[in-house]
């Protein structure tokens, strides 16, 4: 059946798109599989050779040793997995082991792998009968069980919210609630739990769940990305134009976009010299069509090409629905990736900007047209403000944001939760043990 709707996919995009797209969407379907297989193939060969190779564990027995398991699905297709997982266990190399399992690999009957661990924390997964399963055995085993995520669609108070700002219909309405019901489930049958917010991990405390807050951050090929593209722009003389950069991830920040759009405007119509570059999703008409000729636009890309793109702007803005909680639960990253660019942000009000950015000092925040607008005023007209803010951001970014802030937040986190499982004690005894 679902090579049949594959063929009728294809049908209908061929007869509306052409043979190009057909191309398009083969290849993207063979490079899923391919990754699936890679994934596969990489956890049964990693634990098979754990199997037969000497362990070199005990050689470092005060390390924390913390298994990161999600999905297939995050694995392959979310953003989560690179700064919940890829990042951090960079900045976590030399002072901690870690391992990275995909759940539908059959990591749940592996006890084994389950007994090396001192913490498994399973990001962004949904509850499921495997899931029950590899907690239940974590349990039997003292070995407690972190919910980690970077959004609050894991409680069902939001569900609703979530699908009115989607405009989803009745039926993805009823898939949305189900979706964040799997999630609270998982997240309600874990010892603690952990997230890239503060502002999350107030809401996981409000439904009685300890939390903790390991915040999203950069990696060194990020940082040495950044590097060049920084003594490359410094290279290139004057900029003939100034760019207001706008990073769009999805489809749905149209009305993101909006609460910065009358001051863009306004900005725009006043210096000639300055354009809009937009990255990714932004649906045509909302500026003014004689405005249209100041605006840059190029698709979505890939985040090692993204920073040197962002390099090349003058402004970064950040602007965000403050009357909607999904907003204040994002993280940072799009003020710490470009200000690791000499590039200042302009924000929304929303929680956890207002807890990174002092405003004037290491960025500017808004939550009004007057406040936009002045706010872009003062980045294009003050060149003595413009560098003293954007130094200010790089050296908080390079104390709260780099790997080494990163590691050491999350080996505080992680040393809080063995304490308060009370597990530590039994973590010695299980290395002397030979475990």
């Amino acid at each position: 059946m679902r090579i049949l709707a594959k063929i009728k996919t294809a049908a209908r995009v061929l007869k509306h798109d052409g043979f190009s797209q057909v191309a398009v969407l083969l290849w993207r379907n063979i490079s899923r599989l391919f990754l699936r297989g890679c994934c596969a193939v990489s956890s049964r060969l990693r634990r098979a050779l754990r199997r037969v190779l000497p362990q070199k564990d005990f050689k470092h027995a005060a390390r924390l040793r913390i298994l990161y398991v999600t999905t297939r699905t995050e694995a392959e297709f979310g953003q989560t997995v690179r700064y919940r997982i890829f990042n951090l266990r960079e900045a976590l190399r030399g002072v901690a082991d870690t391992r990275f399992e995909i759940l539908q690999n059959g990591i749940w009957h592996d006890r084994e792998l389950l007994a090396w661990a001192d913490i498994i924390v399973l990001i962004r997964v949904e509850w499921s009968p495997v899931v029950k399963q590899l907690i239940d055995t974590a349990a039997e085993l003292a070995v407690p069980t972190v919910f980690d995520i970077d959004d609050i669609v894991f409680l069902r108070q939001y569900a609703d919210q979530f699908s009115s700002i989607m405009n989803y219909n009745d039926e993805w309405r009823t898939y949305a609630k189900n979706s964040f019901g799997l999630y609270e489930d998982a997240f309600l049958h874990t010892f603690c739990a952990s997230a890239s917010t503060p502002f999350i991990a107030e809401r996981m405390q409000e439904a009685g769940k300890s939390a903790f807050v390991i915040h999203n951050g950069l990696n060194r090929r990020q940082l040495a990305i950044a590097a060049r593209a920084g003594r490359a722009s410094s290279r290139g003389g004057p900029a003939p134009v100034r760019r207001i950069g706008y990073l769009s991830g999805t489809p749905t920040h149209d009305h993101d976009f909006r609460q910065a759009l009358p001051a863009i405007t306004r900005i725009l119509r006043e210096y000639p010299d300055v354009r809009l570059s937009v990255v990714g999703y932004l649906s045509d008409g909302l500026l003014p069509p004689e405005l249209c000729g100041q605006v840059e636009t190029a698709h979505f890309m890939k985040w090692s090409r993204l920073l040197r793109v962002s390099a090349r702007n003058t402004i970064n803005i950040a602007p965000l629905d403050i009357g909607n909680p999904f907003c204040h639960a994002k993280s940072e990253l799009k003020y710490y990736e470009a200000a690791i660019v000499g590039v200042p942000t302009v924000a929304s009000r929303t929680d956890t900007f207002e807890r990174c950015i002092e405003n004037g000092e290491n960025g500017m925040l808004a939550s009004n047209d007057e406040e936009w607008y002045a706010a872009l005023k003062l980045l294009l007209d003050d060149r003595e403000a413009y560098d003293r803010i954007r130094g200010n951001a790089y050296e908080q970014v390079s104390r709260h944001y780099f790997p080494a802030a990163i590691s050491g937040e999350a080996i505080t986190a992680y040393s809080a939760i063995l304490e308060l499982y009370g597990a530590d004690s039994y973590r010695q005894q299980k290395r002397a043990g030979g475990r």
